[in-house]
């Protein structure tokens, strides 16, 4: 018996202001989005962006053409060499990724976003060591700000709407 993977419909997606520690047992992308579909005509978009990753892993996207990525901050920690596999095909570095498919990851960035403790983990609601540390961060400033992204971060703090950025992640600093 042959195995096959269903396509899934995902109209309407939005994957935004999320910070991960991405730390699986085996090697696996953090957004695995490579049997996802839009149904043909529609006007409702599948994006992930203001996303925070700090990955064990190499393997960050796995995904079809139709996702829209953008404004997510990548890492992946103990010098492993990540990628993305994008429409099929892989790619070693963001710079790469935004020249061979135009409009992904255009305001992405990939560098150590300087956590406080991003290796936490507990069964709580830590707030604190998923922040960044402080203003140097490559995370501060370079999320986008869109209509419906929603008022408030994870903490409860005001998003600011008519700012013209805000932080990647699920904690809004305010600096």
């Amino acid at each position: 018996m042959i195995a096959t993977r269903k396509r899934l419909a995902a109209n309407g997606v939005q994957v935004y202001n999320n910070t991960s520690y991405w730390n699986p047992n085996a090697d696996g992308a953090w957004l695995d989005a490579a049997t996802v579909s839009l149904t043909p005509g529609t006007s409702e978009p599948f994006f992930v962006k203001n996303n925070l990753v700090y990955s064990t892993t190499p393997n960050l996207v796995k995904s079809v053409k139709s996702v829209t990525l953008d404004n997510n901050l990548y890492w992946v920690a103990g010098g492993l060499t990540p990628s993305w596999t994008y429409g099929g095909n892989t790619y070693h570095s963001l710079a790469t990724l935004r020249s061979l498919t135009p409009a992904q990851e255009m305001h992405g960035v990939y560098a150590d976003p300087l956590l406080n403790n991003p290796t936490y983990h507990s069964t709580d609601l830590p707030l604190t060591p998923f922040a960044p540390a402080d203003s140097s961060s490559p995370a501060m400033g370079h999320g986008a700000v869109w209509p419906g992204m929603g008022s408030y971060d994870i903490a409860g703090h005001a998003l600011p709407a008519s700012a013209p950025v805000i932080d990647i992640g699920a904690v809004y600093s305010g600096l």
